[in-house]
């Protein structure tokens, strides 16, 4: 049997990674001399994300302003940094040269580029460059769980880290005004320019043109021909739940109220235990390791979660999200919310009994007005077309004779 890391142990790998990155840059900085002196490429993007955990890969909010970047232009020198190049075939096939995460020649291009898309990853440590151009797309909207920069009391470790990442990055940028004002302003303490233009990754989900795309996808997981899917994507947790959710019961229910055969599609995230909940009854598929969430947001008929910001990106679809919080009071303690749940207007449940109610009792009606108050409370500023929007940017960027 494979042995599965309990809460403490990982929290002691969390410590010990924020303790070496914390010494990264400074030594990165002094190796990194020789490509500091040279001067930057101007035709040059890096990009670079991570997709909920610690792994560097295709994904995000990049993977979109990169795919918008490519119609917008051509000729540029495109990299993208990721921990296995030899995953990323479609990469290469289409002109953009793959890098490995940790490597000379990764920290080479993200030392000599001028501009550098990422969604968080390395803007924690790394030394960029001050005239380099650096877009933070964050890989999270709305403004739900507090951060834990946003604690009196959080590490001072965590604090410098946050104070580099807002020296380093020139344009950040933000899906709702809560976001920026709570977040982006207070949490991560940046001072430069925010584009309220929604994130790159959401333009998809605000179109209505998604069959083709959603029937990729269910043929990807081998969906069977007409089957309903519930996406149940739960935030990072430490330990179980009290009353952990059930599956058989959600299905059921989903049933009665809308009809036709449910599959689960279960999405833990990345930094959660291996271990996944019990197979209680009815289809059931892991999708932990599909490289889209958005793609997955888009398939999905239902989507059940807690303080996942996936609530934001699946409202936006205006299908139906219930959610499910067992340790709400718990998590009200610590770490709080930036808008309490019982403001965000979604079905809400601290039961399965109660969560089972709220999918029986669902209106359309009532719920459309609950998203647009959502949106609302929250002042969206997704435009559908973010990612060009970046895109056009970052040419701009190149095309200053100071870049």
């Amino acid at each position: 049997m494979t042995a599965v890391a309990g809460p403490w142990s990982r929290r002691l790998s969390r410590s010990f990674r924020a303790r070496a990155t914390g010494l990264l840059g400074p030594l990165l900085t002094l190796l990194s001399l020789p490509w500091r002196l040279l001067p930057l490429r101007r035709d040059s993007v890096v990009f670079i994300a991570f997709g909920g955990g610690g792994r560097h890969e295709f994904s995000c909010n990049p993977k979109y302003v990169l795919l918008a970047l490519q119609q917008a232009a051509a000729g540029l020198d495109l990299a993208w940094v990721v921990e296995d190049p030899a995953q990323y075939p479609e990469l290469v096939q289409r002109g953009v040269r793959v890098l490995k995460h940790g490597t000379p020649a990764a920290v080479r291009h993200l030392l000599t580029t001028s501009v550098v898309v990422s969604n968080g990853a390395y803007l924690m440590w790394f030394p960029f460059r001050r005239n380099q151009y650096v877009i933070n797309t964050w890989h999270a909207g709305g403004a739900y769980k507090r951060l834990p920069g946003d604690d009196p009391g959080a590490d001072p470790r965590l604090r410098r880290k946050l104070a580099h990442s807002s020296r380093v990055t020139s344009l950040f940028v933000s899906s709702c005004r809560r976001f920026t004002t709570d977040e982006i302003r207070r949490a991560f303490g940046y001072r430069g320019e925010v584009a309220e233009i929604g994130l790159p990754r959401n333009d998809i989900l605000l179109t209505d043109d998604r069959e083709e795309l959603d029937a990729r996808t269910a043929t990807s997981l081998g969906l069977p021909a007409g089957a309903r899917t519930v996406l149940v994507a739960p935030t990072l947790r430490e330990g179980a739940l009290a009353e952990p959710l059930d599956h058989a019961g959600l299905t059921a229910a989903l049933a009665q109220r809308f009809g036709g055969e449910w599959w689960v599609l279960y999405r833990a995230h990345k930094l959660s235990s291996s271990a996944l909940p019990p197979r209680d009854g009815g289809g059931w598929l892991d999708v932990g390791d599909y490289p889209d969430m958005q793609e997955l947001l888009s398939l999905a008929e239902v989507l059940v979660t807690d303080y996942s910001s996936t609530i934001w990106d699946f409202s936006l679809t205006g299908k139906p999200c219930f959610l499910y919080l067992p340790d709400l009071e718990a998590v009200r303690r610590h770490p709080g919310f930036y808008v309490d749940p019982s403001a965000w207007g979604l079905p809400l449940a601290e039961t399965n009994a109660a969560l089972q109610s709220s999918i029986l009792d669902w209106d359309p009606d009532r719920y459309r007005e609950q998203v647009l108050t959502h949106h609302r409370e929250l002042g969206s500023v997704e435009t559908g077309r973010a990612a060009q929007i970046v895109a056009q940017r970052i040419l701009e960027a190149l095309a200053r004779p100071e870049a």
